[in-house]
C-alpha cells in the first residue's frame, strides 16, 4: 500500500495491490487405474475438491472486501490511515476466518459432502463373547 498527501490535507491511498495466496493441498490417487478402489477414491476426492473451493471462494471474497474497504479510505495523516486500513484489514480476515470455522463446523469439515472414506477390512473381524 502507498499513502499520498491530500492538497487540502489529509492522506488517501494512492496505491493498493491485494494479493491473495492461495495453497490447497489434496491427496493423490497412486494405485493401480483398474483398481476397485478407484471409482471410490473419484468420489472421494470430489467431495474434497468442492470443500475446498468453499474455502477458496472465502479468500477469494475476503480479497474483493479488503479491496473495497481499502479503496476510497482517507484519514488526517498517512499514519492515521495506515492504522485505519491495518485494522479494517484485520476485521475482514477474522470475519472470514469466523466464515472458514463456520463452514468447517457445518461441513463437519467436508465429512457432510462426502470428504470420507470408509475402510472395509478384508480380513474377518473377530469377536469376544
Amino acid at each position: 500500500m502507498q499513502f499520498g498527501e491530500l492538497p487540502g490535507g489529509g492522506c488517501q491511498m494512492s496505491k493498493m495491490d491485494i494479493d491473495v495466496d492461495i495453497e490447497i493441498e489434496l491427496p493423490r490417487w497412486k494405485g493401480a487405474q483398474a483398481s476397485p478402489l478407484r471409482e471410490r477414491w473419484e468420489k472421494f476426492e470430489g467431495a474434497a475438491r468442492v470443500h475446498e473451493k468453499g474455502h477458496y471462494d472465502h479468500a477469494i471474497a475476503a480479497g474483493n472486501e479488503v479491496a473495497a474497504a481499502l479503496r476510497d479510505l482517507r484519514a488526517d495523516t498517512c499514519s492515521a490511515l495506515g492504522k485505519l486500513a491495518s485494522a479494517r484489514t484485520n476485521a475482514l480476515v477474522d470475519k472470514y476466518t469466523r466464515l472458514d470455522e463456520k463452514y468447517d463446523a457445518e461441513t463437519r469439515h467436508g465429512i457432510l459432502q462426502g470428504t470420507v472414506w470408509e475402510y472395509e477390512s478384508s480380513s474377518p473381524q473377530s469377536s469376544n463373547p
